[in-house]
């Protein structure tokens, strides 16, 4: 009898463990997708003026151009305390790169965001909406705390004298671009409308199986149809592998790997109660008879 109730009180076991698990991918899944629709990696950055004029010549596609310079000293000018930190400076507003997050209207050059844990360092809360704060050597408010990137602050416009010295006066450092929509066709389109020299940041393949329909061509009799997709799949995932990531691409991933993690113990899990319950079932039928 003890051993019985000890197969039901496994199955449970294994049972809760999987709805757990299944609550933590789901979770992690969504912090994931809290990295915006599709990004395109450019090889060659773009200038501070360019954006602008994609903008007077685009065909209506929105899109935020950015990119993240580290070592940014910024400073509560009332406390006194200095953090050396990463700045995400955005041309484009904050809501396409980073959806779930309060929003950093386009052109908003005297707000900006801060992540959590610059907001403990500095000012000990994060209860700190309507603060200012300095970015080098310009005094912003902040309008909203993010958890994405945990650290750093997230600005409209690039400070001028920090972009001067990061990049130089002219010199290219927007290195990414969002595009609003969601697909891979509508930011190949911009990249060819664009003339941009850029690759597409295949970041939903970590969280999908998407890859694998795609690898499939328009015929299965289409044998080179295979090797050139699956040639393409080859070069995206390197492109994942080799690029020099910024905090969100490094945060989306390891939500990725979370994701693939809890989704394969939670079918483990369920697998183990779906074993221990059929046993069960048969230790009461046995002991019916």
């Amino acid at each position: 009898m003890w051993k019985t109730i000890g197969k039901l009180m496994l199955a449970l076991g294994f049972l809760l463990a999987a709805l757990g698990l299944a609550f933590h991918a789901v979770r992690a899944k969504n912090q994931a997708d809290a990295s915006g629709p599709v990004t395109l990696y450019l090889e060659t950055p773009l200038s501070a003026k360019e954006p602008q004029a994609f903008r007077e010549t685009a065909d209506g596609m929105a899109f935020t151009a950015w990119t993240e310079l580290p070592d940014v000293t910024v400073t509560d000018p009332d406390l006194g305390r200095m953090v050396q930190t990463d700045a995400l400076v955005l041309d484009g507003s904050s809501e396409l790169v980073l959806p779930l997050a309060p929003v950093l209207p386009q052109g908003d050059t005297d707000g900006c965001l801060i992540g959590e844990e610059t907001a403990w360092e500095l000012f000990g809360s994060t209860q700190v909406t309507g603060d200012g704060i300095c970015i080098g050597n310009e005094t912003r408010v902040i309008l909203g705390v993010v958890d994405l990137p945990q650290s750093g602050v997230v600005l409209s416009g690039g400070v001028k004298d920090l972009t001067e010295t990061k990049t130089g006066e002219d010199g290219g450092y927007y290195d990414r671009i969002t595009v609003d929509g969601g697909k891979a066709e509508d930011a190949e389109m911009f990249l060819v409308q664009n003339g941009l020299d850029g690759k597409i940041l295949r970041l939903d393949y970590l969280r999908s199986l998407r890859w694998l329909i795609e690898l499939i061509p328009g015929k299965w009799s289409d044998f080179p149809g295979w090797k050139d997709n699956f040639t393409q799949k080859k070069e995206d995932f390197g492109l994942l592998l080799q690029i020099n990531k910024n905090s969100i691409e490094l945060y989306c991933m390891h939500q990725c790997v979370l994701y693939v993690r809890d989704m394969v113990l939670e079918a483990v899990c369920a697998a183990g109660a779906l074993v221990c319950f059929t046993g069960f079932e048969k230790k009461l039928s046995g002991s019916g008879n």
